[in-house]
């Protein structure tokens, strides 16, 4: 009975000299060789106590020299539009009042972009209700 072997990686077939391509997008054209690397660290199991104490390290605090501006994947003003959403919605003060109606009995407040560009600067927003914050968004649709 033949053996077949996988890569654990991307599920390709691994040749009999045990080295192979991984068609992974960010492994394309790279080889692994098992002779030399046979376990790569990635099939070892950790015991519970090493676990726990990783788990316990970095549980609960900030870090600030990931955070923000200094953290490696951000993208500044190229961010999406729910990612500049969230970093709205945790970095600006959210009172319960909607700067349109004055409403304080909103069950949801919502942070409305004026301009649509969708800047990291308070004056660019608008904390509405979300019955205002409908009308806010079909009015400047209806007009652009």
């Amino acid at each position: 009975m033949k053996i077949a072997l996988h890569c654990k990686t991307c599920g390709c077939f691994i040749s009999k000299d045990k080295q192979h391509v991984c068609s992974v997008p960010w492994l394309k054209g790279k080889t692994v060789n098992r002779s030399k690397y046979p376990n790569m660290g990635h099939l070892t199991k950790q015991s519970q106590q090493v676990k726990d104490k990783c788990a316990l390290t970095w549980f609960g605090k900030k870090r600030p020299e990931f955070s923000g501006e200094n953290h490696p994947q951000w993208k500044g003003d190229d961010a999406g539009y729910a990612a500049i959403h969230n970093w709205v919605r945790r970095n600006f003060d959210g009172e319960d009042l909607c700067e349109f109606c004055g409403s304080e009995k909103s069950k949801v407040y919502d942070w409305a972009n004026i301009s649509g560009k969708y800047k990291r600067n308070k004056s660019d927003w608008l904390r509405l209700c979300r019955s205002c914050h409908i009308k806010f968004d079909k009015g400047r649709y209806l007009y652009e």
